[in-house]
């Protein structure tokens, strides 16, 4: 075995850690799959900053580390834990323009000639940290400064846990103490200790938490705050997801526990005929990781708009430090396995409201109230962006005919028991009406002549502060009944004759089943009703609208009626339908000229032909 003397190589000054054991090397062939375990080890000479490394390579002149080594240090509150932070977070700010750029074009400028951070106009309140060894945190009021002040600040992004669990706040009867006299450090919760741990050592002066930041028994404070969460996370130069920490007791770096020293470290080499970047192979001990989804934090939806609207997010799971930013994610340089593609990207807010509303729904709230006003700070991201020629309201935009994509939703999970009362103050037309997963089967609108919108030139309009829409196209009255096949499936779940899922029920001479039955389409109600399992029906009847006819078939929604306070006529949304073109080219249900599809198609046309046009209310 030779050893060779790295020359030229100096640790920079914020990479120089505490001693440390040799590093065992792996050392990939670029030629050659089989020959990809020649072992080198490196020791690196803290006295003399120089890195000696020992090699069972032929030929091992010319080797030359062009980057430094990362010791690894097995604490999470450890310098490596600063190191690998400022790593990413500097060379993000130097070398990333879109993470330095706000959804509306704003571009955020750098401090100061002597730190290299970005910085935003900050939040109204804010912790000032103070420095590296002070026992006290205080809390500082920004607006009665007109501008505000700008300056770097890191927010945090955790989970409140269930009420015994509650972390410390700020409150109408604190406030004031809080800001003459400060917060005791060893008085915060693990979670805002550990939070404020690494804002100090970033350098940065100042942290945004919810829970003492707002004042949380004070209602009009918590709706301007709640309006103002675009800026406070897109502002903030970094935030920190304390991921898998059930409530602010648990830690930012719950379960964190990074591998020993001497087994992984990453270098980088220009050696001839190897890769360019030598990654060390990880023990097998290390184990499996975490995924973002799985942790709890992944899983609340006021978490969304956290993560989502954050330039920079920093996360820990049990093995590795993560970074997502809106132009690339990592993880710990000694990881072989990504994982950090389980966070969804940034781009969900800008790329389709339906998929974000999809993910957003299945997400836990303590009150389902909230669900509207946890999406706020999206919401007002996108109006003054990508969206500031529509308008919002209730969860749907107003988009022209782009209005319909966002109207037909249908739960998730047609076998799950749902009550029939919506939430109060929602309109029955919003997918936030009712509380659960919701699922958006509308994807494309009409592209051919062969398809087409029902309701008129008019359109669709908002009217009545929003909780109307209005527009002019077919209704009519259908029998329903229930479909063979999610009768088959109730019982096999052991439903008995409580439904959601049920089809339109007609007669006709051609139809080979008895009493000439058909069946048309799919129909899911927004709640489970009791029903008889199988045709013939019991005289159960909804109004349907169709509103559009594309490639795949027919759309409509399903209501009832429901008078306004002033006596006048009105509907209220109750589900959606679908009925499938035998030409569909989804064929999810039959093979291409199918005898039956063909004749449901021929009786819902014949059905369509005797709706009349009516003005609709939908409340």
């Amino acid at each position: 075995m030779t050893s060779t003397k790295v020359r030229d190589f100096k640790m920079p000054k914020s990479h120089r850690l505490p001693n440390s054991p040799n590093f065992i090397l792996f050392i990939n062939n670029n030629n050659n799959n089989d020959d990809n375990h020649h072992i080198t080890s490196a020791v690196h000479d803290f006295t003399s900053q120089e890195v000696v490394a020992q090699t069972e390579l032929h030929s091992p002149e010319g080797v030359s580390w062009i980057k430094p080594i990362l010791c690894m240090d097995t604490r999470a509150r450890g310098p490596g834990t600063v190191v690998q932070l400022r790593s990413w977070l500097w060379r993000c700010v130097r070398d990333h323009p879109k993470c330095r750029t706000a959804l509306s074009g704003q571009r955020f400028g750098i401090y100061s000639q002597t730190s290299p951070l970005d910085q935003s106009q900050l939040p109204s309140r804010v912790l000032d940290v103070g420095s590296p060894n002070s026992p006290l945190v205080r809390l500082v009021e920004t607006t009665p400064e007109t501008p505000r002040p700008s300056a770097p600040y890191v927010a945090l992004s955790h989970c409140w846990g269930p009420p015994d669990k509650r972390p410390l706040q700020t409150t109408l009867g604190t406030i004031e103490d809080y800001i003459s006299s400060g917060i005791p450090f060893d008085r915060l919760p693990q979670t805002f200790a550990d939070a404020v741990w690494v804002t100090r050592e970033l350098g940065i002066r100042y942290l945004w938490i919810d829970a003492l930041c707002i004042i949380q028994d004070s209602l009009s404070d918590w709706e301007a705050e709640a309006h103002n969460m675009c800026s406070v996370y897109e502002g903030a130069t970094l935030t920190l997801g304390a991921a898998y920490a059930r409530d602010s007791s648990e830690g930012l770096f719950k379960g964190h526990q990074r591998p020993d020293p001497e087994k992984v470290v990453r270098v980088y080499t220009h050696m001839e005929g190897y890769n360019p970047d030598l990654q060390a192979s990880y023990p097998t001990d290390i184990g499996e990781f975490n995924a973002w989804n799985e942790c709890p934090l992944s899983k609340r939806a006021w978490v969304m708009q956290e993560w989502s609207l954050s330039r920079r997010f920093v996360w820990a799971e049990v093995k590795s430090l993560h970074w997502k930013c809106r132009e690339e994610a990592k993880t710990e340089a000694y990881l072989n396995y990504d994982v950090t593609f389980h966070i969804p990207s940034f781009d969900i807010v800008t790329s389709g409201w339906r998929r974000l509303i999809q993910i957003y729904s299945k997400m836990q709230l303590t009150y389902e109230t909230d669900r509207l006003a946890a999406l706020q700070g999206i919401v007002r991201a996108l109006a003054t962006s990508y969206r500031k020629d529509q308008e919002y309201h209730f969860g749907i935009w107003l988009d022209g005919h782009g209005t319909l994509l966002y109207l037909f939703w249908e739960m998730r999970d047609l076998f799950a028991d749902s009550p029939k009362t919506g939430l109060p103050n929602i309109p029955s037309w919003s997918w936030a009406s009712i509380a659960g997963a919701k699922f958006f089967p509308l994807t494309s609108l009409p592209s051919s002549n062969t398809e087409r919108y029902y309701y008129d030139d008019r359109g669709i309009t908002a009217e009545n502060k929003a909780t109307e829409l209005r527009f002019c196209a077919p209704i009519g009255v259908v029998q329903l009944c229930v479909e063979r096949k999610y009768d088959a499936a109730h019982r096999w779940r052991g439903k008995g004759s409580r439904y959601q899922a049920m089809s339109i029920y007609t007669t006709s001479a051609d139809s080979y089943r008895p009493n000439g039955e058909v069946t048309i389409g799919c129909l899911t109600l927004d709640y489970t009703v009791d029903m008889p399992s199988c045709p013939p029906p019991s005289g159960f009847t909804r109004h349907v609208i169709p509103l559009v006819r594309n490639r795949n078939g027919d759309y409509m929604l399903v209501v009832e009626p429901a008078n306004k306070p002033d006596g006048s006529k009105a509907y209220r949304r109750v589900g959606m339908g679908f009925v499938e073109s035998p030409r569909s080219l989804a064929r999810s249900r039959f093979a291409l000229g199918d005898i039956s599809l063909e004749l449901e198609w021929s009786c819902w046309n014949k059905m369509l032909s005797e709706m009349k046009m009516e003005e609709i209310v939908l409340v």
